[in-house]
């Protein structure tokens, strides 16, 4: 793998599994080849030792052994690099490496939901992985920019706007607050998080715990689509925008197979897809193949007005609405296009969500029982 590189995030899914994963690609890339992300602990600092690698090594494949979050930070890279004719148009293909919680770019182009070191089985499934990169071919992936505004709490009403750049999904509603919460408690405990397994047991913990908060938000949220009205139903809980075939872990919630007006969604069609879900058993349901989101179109250009404060895009929280008053806007329009390696998709089972599943209903009857 003469042409390869490879990036490391150890803040993604387990620490276990990522230290394991560094070790394996150091031995097969050699050490100067791999390079460990977020060190330093300031953005900057962090920006500018990626691009230096990049520049110096200058890979036609980039091994991304990290989240969705790490994926769209390295894209982000590989384009300002590019703009600046500082690495070539044919460099820096995006092989992703699912070591992440959500992982749902990976699933997309065919590398898993996740990866699990087993006992002897990490190694096997480490190698597979490898070899299936000489055989992927390439793709390109639409980005979308993402721009949400406020009202800040003022007398004077002062909309403020932040930009974001969009893989996969966002998402507004239920499922957005279980994953902020999750996610801040993750910062302040990392220790609680050494296996990718545990991190989905701690999400059904704060899913169980949301089951008697959950507010819906169809009355309050607007919805257009391509400058078409949409109406989103009353009793919808969360509504998502989706560029990936499937959203928030491997949650197949676009029934692309089904015999409607929509066309069969793809990462490249420069189009999104728009669902809402009725609560946490929802999403659980299509979770486990069982049902789809409820569809509310398909475009280029999707806007909404909100009263619900909590959003997420790919597994990140939006963290700048805290002094919002009245409702958010957002708007989410195509950006560009990254390169990715893809291969034809291959089932499996997620083990891990099955135990996450017991575990939250077990939560819900234990604490139904104490009423």
């Amino acid at each position: 793998m003469l042409d390869y590189a490879a990036l490391v995030n150890l803040r993604s899914g387990g620490q276990r599994t990522a230290e394991y994963v560094l070790h394996r690609l150091r031995d097969r890339l050699g050490e100067e080849q791999v390079l460990v992300l977020f060190t330093t602990g300031d953005t900057q600092r962090d920006d500018e030792e990626l691009e230096r690698f990049l520049r110096d090594k200058s890979p036609k494949f980039v091994i991304v052994a990290g989240g969705d979050g790490t994926i769209s930070f390295v894209m982000d890279a590989v384009k300002k690099l590019q703009s600046k004719r500082l690495l070539a148009d044919d460099r820096g293909i995006i092989a992703p490496f699912p070591l992440g919680t959500g992982n749902d770019l990976s699933f997309t182009l065919g590398f898993g939901s996740g990866f699990a070191r087993w006992f002897v089985l990490g190694g096997v499934r480490f190698r597979r992985l490898l070899r299936s990169y000489e055989t992927a071919t390439v793709t390109k992936v639409d980005r979308w920019s993402l721009k949400v505004s406020k009202t800040a709490a003022q007398r004077l009403p002062l909309r403020a706007e932040h930009s974001h750049i969009l893989n996969n999904y966002f998402s507004v509603g239920f499922d957005a607050a279980v994953a902020n919460r999750l996610n801040r408690f993750r910062k302040k405990h990392p220790h609680l998080f050494i296996t990718r397994p545990v991190v989905k047991l701690w999400y059904a913990v704060f899913a169980a715990m949301g089951l008697f908060t959950e507010k819906k938000i169809g009355a309050t949220t607007s919805l257009t689509i391509d400058g078409q009205k949409v109406a989103v139903p009353r009793s919808a809980k969360a509504v998502a925008v989706c560029n990936m075939l499937t959203y928030a872990g491997g949650s197949v919630a676009w029934n692309g197979s089904a015999h409607d007006r929509y066309a069969k969604p793809s990462v490249c069609d420069g189009k999104v897809e728009v669902v809402c879900f009725y609560g946490i058993w929802h999403l659980a349901l299509v979770r486990l193949g069982w049902c789809y989101g409820k569809k509310l179109g398909q475009g280029n250009q999707v806007s909404m007005e909100t009263a619900c404060h909590s959003f997420q895009f790919d597994g990140e929280e939006v963290s700048h609405l805290d002094d919002a008053v009245g409702p958010a806007t957002i708007h989410i329009a195509r950006y560009a296009s990254s390169e990715c390696l893809t291969v034809p998709p291959r089932s499996e089972t997620d083990l891990f969500f099955l135990a996450a599943a017991a575990a939250a209903l077990l939560l819900a009857l234990c604490y139904l029982l104490a009423f």
